[in-house]
C-alpha cells in the first residue's frame, strides 16, 4: 500500500509496513560537495510529481553530511558554542576522552569523485578555500610534515588530510584542551587502524570504522591476515572504555600508561595494533590550524 505526503519541496511516496507509514531518505539539505563544502546547509532542490522515499534512500548519508551533524546556534535549544559553555565552566569535574580516527574524511572523499583527479593547481584552489590567505602555507605544511612520516603526499591524499584535521581532529582536540583547564580527568587517543578491507583498504582509518572496536566485530572489518590485530585492539578499546565509565581513567593493564591530556604535553594514546602514548602526535598540522585562527 502506498503512502503519499505532500511537503514543501513536492510529493513523496512511502511504503506502508505493518501498521506504520514508512518514509526513508527524505534530503534536507544539498550534498555537501565542491562549491558547498564547508558552507552552511543549502535548502534542497524541489522535484516533479511524486518521489519514492525508498529511491531517495541512497543520497540520506549526503544529506546527513548536508545538515544533519551541523548544530545552530539559536539562542534557545542551543545558546552558545561547546567552546564558550566549556571556558565558562559548564563542564567542570566531568572527565572526558576525546580523539578522532587518522582519516575521518576518506569515507566521505567518495561522494567527490572531483578529489580523485585533483592536480597540484586543484589541491591549491581548495586548500586556499579552506584556508584563505593561507593556501600554500596549507599545502606546503602538510606536505613537509608527512613526508618525513613516510606518508603518501598526492594532492588527493593531503587534501582529505587537510579535511580531517580542520573539521575534526583539530576542534576535537582543543576541546580536549579547553576542558583540561578545568578538569585534571581530560584524556586523548588518535585511532589509526587502518586495515580494514573496505574498497581494499584505501579509505585507511576513516570515519566510523572505530565504532565496531568499541562492541562487537564481525568479518566485514578485517581480513584472515589482520583479524588476530584487530580483534587484540577490539579488546584494548573495550577494556578502556570500561575503565573509564567505572572510574573516570581509561588505563588498564593491556595497554601503556595512558597520561592525561593538556596543551603543554598533549599526551595522546594511539590506538593501533601496537598501541603507544605519543606526545603531541602531528603536531605541525594541529598548530597550522591553531596559527591562522
Amino acid at each position: 500500500m502506498k503512502a503519499i505526503v505532500e511537503t514543501s519541496y513536492g510529493k513523496l511516496e512511502g511504503e506502508q509496513q505493518d501498521n506504520m507509514c514508512v518514509f526513508r531518505g527524505i534530503p534536507f539539505a544539498k550534498p555537501p560537495v565542491d562549491t558547498l563544502r564547508f558552507r552552511p546547509p543549502q535548502i534542497p532542490d524541489s522535484w516533479e510529481g511524486s518521489a519514492r522515499a525508498p529511491e531517495l534512500a541512497g543520497m540520506g548519508m549526503t544529506a546527513i553530511l548536508a545538515g544533519g551533524f551541523f548544530p545552530v546556534i539559536d539562542g534557545q535549544v542551543l545558546p552558545r558554542s561547546t567552546y564558550v559553555a566549556i571556558r565558562d565552566g559548564e563542564t567542570a569535574g566531568i572527565p572526558i576522552v576525546v580523539g578522532t580516527t587518522l582519516d575521518e574524511e576518506r569515507l566521505f572523499d567518495i561522494l567527490d569523485p572531483s578529489i580523485a583527479k585533483l592536480d597540484e593547481a586543484g589541491l591549491l584552489t581548495r586548500a586556499e578555500a579552506m584556508a584563505p590567505r593561507h593556501g600554500q602555507l596549507a599545502v606546503d605544511t602538510y606536505r613537509n610534515a608527512r613526508k618525513p612520516r613516510g606518508e603518501s603526499v598526492t594532492p588527493p591524499v593531503l587534501y582529505s588530510a587537510m579535511k580531517t584535521d580542520k573539521g575534526y581532529r583539530y576542534p576535537t582536540m582543543r576541546l580536549g584542551e579547553f576542558q583540561a583547564q578545568l578538569t585534571p580527568d581530560t584524556y586523548a587517543y588518535l585511532f589509526s587502524w587502518y586495515k580494514s578491507p573496505v574498497k581494499g583498504g584505501a579509505l585507511g582509518a576513516f570515519h566510523g570504522i572505530d565504532v565496531p572496536f568499541q562492541f562487537q566485530l564481525d568479518d566485514s572489518w578485517f581480513t584472515p591476515d589482520s583479524r588476530a590485530g584487530a580483534e587484540a585492539l577490539s579488546t584494548k578499546i573495550q577494556d578502556a572504555w570500561l575503565a573509564f565509565a567505572r572510574t573516570g581513567n581509561p588505563s588498564h593493564e593491556g595497554l601503556p600508561a595512558w597520561p592525561t591530556y593538556d596543551a603543554s604535553r598533549r599526551a595522546t594514546m594511539i590506538l593501533d595494533e601496537v598501541c603507544q602514548e605519543q606526545d603531541a602526535p602531528r603536531e605541525p598540522e594541529r598548530h597550522f590550524w591553531e596559527t591562522i585562527g
